[in-house]
């Protein structure tokens, strides 16, 4: 596992999120997000029924909605609510200073 810096935390929106592309460098692309609680959630910015990217310009109303089928996904527990199971992949997250970090699975 690899604990890698994705932003400042000023870098973030007050509501909703924002997309990380090629995060450390795994060309995995990440969406952050900042959910009703005032936390973070970290997503994997891939669809995973058809691969089709995601992003926070789809989120409407605490769903992200992918482009591709419509499938859509709750910002903040990632669970499918087209077809349950079929959720999207979370990253830890942690806040330390200013500094929001991801962790990553080793490739």
């Amino acid at each position: 596992m690899a604990r890698v810096r994705v932003c400042g935390t000023l870098e973030l929106p007050i509501f909703g999120g924002r997309l990380f592309e090629d995060v450390g460098n795994t060309s995995r692309d990440i969406m952050v997000f900042k959910v009703r609680t005032n936390q973070l959630r970290a997503w994997d910015a891939q669809c995973p029924h058809a691969g089709a990217r995601l992003s926070p310009m789809h989120e409407m109303g605490g769903e992200i909605v992918c482009f591709l089928h419509q499938w859509t996904f709750d910002v903040d527990t990632g669970a499918c609510k087209t077809a349950p199971g079929c959720d999207l992949i979370a990253y830890p997250i942690e806040v330390a200073g200013d500094d929001v970090w991801v962790t990553l699975p080793d490739p």
